[in-house]
């Protein structure tokens, strides 16, 4: 289960990279996907802390 849910993270991480690597509009593009990127990545390490507390019980 742990895998899986940062398999999920590390793909949106990377989709959320690339886009603000291409982004258009530079700058605004460009901070929107960093931060996404970077609340993904928040994200993932609160659901593998809930889910290794789970498994220990």
């Amino acid at each position: 289960m742990l895998k899986n849910t940062l398999q999920a993270h590390k793909t949106l991480t990377d989709i959320y990279e690339l886009r603000s690597k291409l982004a258009q509009n530079a700058r605004e593009a460009e901070e929107l996907f960093r931060e996404l990127a970077a609340n993904q990545q928040a994200e993932a390490r609160l659901q593998s802390r809930d889910i290794g507390r789970l498994e220990m019980y």
